[in-house]
């Protein structure tokens, strides 16, 4: 029963957050119903077992043949409880629909039939191109070096005015695409999955990185919060990455930090220790950068500088700090691909933003659909 416990509240409190208990642990403060979902709960899980328990299980009149009944549903609970915790790295319950999960294997299913929440307006759709598997991303060594930046929250917004404004950061860099490209998840490690060429989170000798490695490439992840968040830290090494760096390593190396959603290395501090490596022009690199500064919960701080967003489009509290974040980050990338033109950025989202306390404003977003750019 103990273990049937820690599997339930496991699998409740990953579905929810896509998290672990430290990580559940470490940001929940900042929600008022934290307390609720951490102590109530539980406790109320706890008595429901506990009285399950000694009414049934422990009765002195139970029979033999309801002994072999009870550990059957017993051990049929564990084995759900087993699977459904496998399964959680690979798909987001909550996020998933089975209408959805299941158009997902369809030949026949196009952009508008997914789901609601997901159709395009038809201004989105007639402004910009769409990024599709067909035109994968391919191993060009052509490129001195390249770099794929996944851009923290960088969703695309039903205000196609906002979406215009956050390309504009992008307007003075060469461009071979700019358009939109819609996820098959809407978690981060799930996005970089998908980047990777693992969607289903599976090592192989096809990883994008291991490709770049095998080209002669010097292979680096770079993200400014822990390493042990998703267990990157442990699994990401097989995947061709030559070198990580998390909010740890980059500490020691000198790089600044700040006090965000999730406190971690500024992005733009984590950018210049990127044109760092690329001056290095014995080598050639590939790397992947995973963006920190956007993440939820959205409260400017005092020494937090709004950006234009908020006057222009007379934003909230929330949403204001979101664009002045998400502003700092991508004009920090457009910067970094002006000074080094003859590397290759491939910048997307990873998601829309996920939680904010200000109501309507995620869903201001369309699902899984995230910006990108090609430059240089």
């Amino acid at each position: 029963l103990i273990v049937i416990i820690c599997f339930d509240w496991l699998n409740v409190f990953y579905f929810g957050y896509s998290i672990s208990f430290k990580e559940l642990f470490s940001i929940a403060f900042h929600f008022v119903w934290s307390v609720f979902l951490l102590i109530t709960i539980p406790i109320l899980h706890l008595g429901i077992i506990y009285h399950f328990s000694k009414k049934i299980l422990f009765s002195k009149n139970l029979k033999l043949n309801e002994s072999f009944t009870l550990l059957g549903f017993f051990t049929t609970l564990l084995i759900i409880n087993i699977v459904i915790n496998s399964l959680q790295q690979r798909e987001t319950i909550l996020n998933t629909p089975i209408k959805t999960f299941m158009q997902k294997f369809s030949t026949n299913t196009t952009y508008t039939t997914k789901s609601k929440d997901i159709i395009l307006s038809n201004e989105i759709l007639s402004r910009y191109e769409i990024f599709t598997h067909s035109n994968s991303l391919q191993i060009d060594s052509s490129y001195t070096s390249v770099v794929m930046v996944l851009v923290e929250s960088w969703g695309v917004p039903k205000n196609i005015n906002l979406l215009k404004y956050s390309f504009s950061f992008f307007d003075d860099v060469p461009q071979s695409f700019k358009g939109l490209y819609l996820r098959n998840v809407a978690y981060t490690q799930g996005a970089e999955w998908e980047d990777f060429n693992m969607p289903q989170g599976k090592a192989s000798d096809f990883t994008l990185p291991k490709l770049y490695q095998n080209a002669h490439y010097e292979t680096w992840y770079l993200h400014g919060y822990d390493g042990d968040f998703y267990e990157r830290k442990t699994n990401y090494p097989a995947l061709g990455f030559d070198s990580l760096l998390f909010r740890t390593e980059l500490f020691k190396r000198g790089l600044s930090s700040c006090k965000y959603g999730y406190p971690g290395i500024c992005d733009t501090s984590t950018a210049m220790f990127i044109a760092e490596i690329l001056s290095d022009s014995s080598k050639k690199h590939f790397i992947y950068w995973t963006t920190l500064d956007a993440h939820y919960p959205y409260s400017l701080s005092p020494e937090e500088k709004e950006s234009d967003f908020c006057k222009d489009f007379n934003l909230n509290e929330a949403e204001c700090a979101y664009y002045s974040r998400q502003s700092v980050s991508l004009k920090t990338v457009a910067s970094l691909a002006k000074k080094f033109p003859r590397t290759r950025f491939i910048v997307r989202g990873d998601h829309r933003p996920m939680m904010a306390n200000t109501p309507g404003f995620v869903s201001s977003f369309y699902h899984r659909w995230v910006p990108m750019l090609i430059l240089n």
